[in-house]
């Protein structure tokens, strides 16, 4: 077998591979999303997410010690889109194919929030973090590509709230109607450990 040949061999054997990888991925995150929503019918409660909980630790590297961007802030409220807005049904997305525009709270994440706006002008790119829309389950599924794979992470809906601006404390939708921006952002913190980690890249 020339080199050329055991290239392509090799090439091959590891595009199988990787298909093997998403297709068990795939089913594993899809029977997960079927048992969130059936415990969530069952129980009549919206999830809530035991790997990253509605607390201080999830918003800071030591809880103990906010960060300097945090002292002014009172006690931080986590709430669902539903207690945020009630004047009607609220979406993760209204429009998949015009998302709303970005607004920045008080983390200093423009980096982040500005890779969400330039997503927003190729919707594609954006519809492709959703992997799942549970929001009346309360909770949702994105993609993140991370360390040479892509890889699932799940958060329920409850979102850090700022009582005094009546506005998601982070990241939010200029369409108050709309959660995909503090979703997504909570995602990413997430998959980073805590809500900090953001700050400033």
């Amino acid at each position: 077998m020339g080199h050329d040949e055991y290239d392509e061999e090799l090439q091959q054997e590891e595009l199988e591979e990787d298909e093997m990888f998403r297709q068990g991925r795939d089913n594993e995150i899809l029977e997960m999303i079927n048992a969130i929503e059936r415990q969530c019918q069952e129980t009549k409660m919206a999830f809530c997410d035991i790997e990253f909980e509605a607390d201080d630790k999830s918003l800071y590297i030591d809880a103990l010690n906010p960060p300097e961007y945090a002292q002014d802030i009172p006690v931080v409220e986590w709430r669902r889109p539903g207690d945020i807005y009630t004047n009607d049904d609220p979406y993760l997305m209204k429009d998949y194919n015009v998302p709303g525009d970005v607004k920045q709270g008080i983390l200093n994440d423009q980096w982040l929030l500005g890779t969400f706006s330039t997503m927003g002008m190729n919707p594609e790119l954006l519809k492709n973090l959703i992997v799942h829309d549970g929001l009346k389950f309360g909770f949702a599924v994105f993609q993140f590509f991370k360390n040479g794979r892509w890889q699932f992470v799940t958060v329920d809906s409850r979102i850090p709230y700022n009582v005094t601006t009546k506005t998601p404390l982070y990241g939010h939708c200029a369409d108050p109607q709309e959660f995909w921006v503090p979703l997504i952002e909570k995602a990413y913190a997430k998959l980073h450990g805590n809500y900090e980690i953001l700050n400033e890249g």
